[in-house]
């Protein structure tokens, strides 16, 4: 699974590298992206429905997405280039979140804890990562105002 959250004081998107099949290991991989608009996007479910939002969302998001393609979306994020987070689930209308920071994925209960202790986009990821199984690898993270 995954863990990815987006920190809108911050700028930045955060998320870890392990891919799991059936609740296995499987590889490591970039799972957060820059859109053509600027936007950052990340996507946590499936491989199926987390490819079809992430394309859609890269493309710019000009042309609907069905509910279908995104029926195994467990979340997808998108921080827009002004600071505003998207948050998807298995529909395409997504939720404006409010209060600035938004978590998806399996390690979300656990990064949500760490910000409310006071941590860091990273360091909610790391928390994931060292406390939730199906998360792993390294932390990856994409700033708004480049510079990566």
């Amino acid at each position: 699974m995954t863990i990815i959250v987006a920190d809108a004081s911050a700028g930045l998107m955060a998320a870890d590298t392990l891919v799991t099949e059936d609740d296995l290991k499987s590889y490591h991989a970039v799972k957060i992206f820059r859109c053509s608009d600027g936007s950052i996007a990340g996507a946590a479910g499936n491989n199926e429905a987390s490819h079809a939002f992430l394309e859609w969302a890269m493309a710019g998001r000009k042309v609907g997405i069905s509910a279908a393609k995104l029926s195994g979306l467990d979340g997808g994020l998108i921080l827009q280039p002004e600071g505003q987070i998207l948050l998807f689930s298995a529909h395409p209308r997504p939720d404006v979140v409010v209060g600035g920071f938004a978590a998806v994925g399996c390690g979300r209960d656990v990064a949500l804890g760490a910000r409310h202790a006071g941590a860091s986009a990273e360091n909610c990821v790391k928390a994931a990562i060292d406390l939730v199984t199906l998360c792993g690898g390294e932390v990856t993270v994409l700033h708004l105002h480049r510079g990566d």
